[in-house]
């Protein structure tokens, strides 16, 4: 099931996803050899709607110190990275990436320049993303924790995220790797009337 593609049709129209790049490509051969159609390439626009792709890292994408990568200049990457680092005082959503290119600052390779050139990408297309407090919110602080088990690629160390916000705009966040390597994995479920219940896997 996981290969079946999922089509959108409206007249003429045709818009398909799916998670496996082979099965896109031979069902888009296959459309192409059937019927008289143009590829598009990635969605734009559909039905009236606009629609924006971006997102600051490749979907599943681990980056490794040692990947047999052709070495850049460190001192720019280093710079870069740092310079990426001082946005995340207003930019929550960048803060896990910022944290993996950091990582490798002391040897990168054209592999982690890419995926820092593909963040700076991310940044230029969402200049107006930022954090907003506004006046008439209800002042409720809600809290989103998550952790990536077994993360990094180099020591499979698991890395710990989380972010709070009030009145709708987030406050405090982190995204920080473990000191040690995890055998296990906790989840925690908070409310604030006291009780905690957890779940163990």
């Amino acid at each position: 099931m996981d290969d079946i593609p999922i089509v959108a049709l409206y007249v003429n129209d045709l818009v398909f996803i799916g998670n496996n790049m082979k099965m896109i490509e031979d069902f888009k051969n296959e459309m192409v050899k059937k019927y008289e159609m143009s590829d598009m390439v990635l969605l734009y626009h559909f039905l009236g709607i606009e629609i924006y792709q971006a997102t600051p890292l490749v979907v599943n994408e681990k980056l490794m110190k040692e990947d047999d990568g052709k070495k850049v200049d460190e001192t720019l990457y280093r710079n870069l990275a740092e310079n990426l680092f001082y946005l995340t005082t207003t930019r929550s959503d960048i803060m896990f990436v910022v944290v993996l290119l950091s990582r490798v600052m002391n040897s990168p390779s054209h592999i982690h320049f890419g995926a820092a050139k593909r963040m700076l990408r991310y940044v230029k297309g969402t200049m107006d993303y930022g954090i907003k407090y506004d006046k008439g919110n209800s002042v409720k602080l809600v809290g989103f924790c998550d952790n990536v088990w077994g993360g990094c690629a180099d020591d499979m160390k698991s890395t710990s995220s989380y972010c709070f916000s009030i009145g709708g705009g987030v406050f405090s966040w982190c995204s920080k790797k473990q000191k040690l390597v995890a055998q296990s994995s906790v989840e925690l479920c908070f409310s604030f009337n006291g009780n905690i219940s957890n779940n163990l896997a």
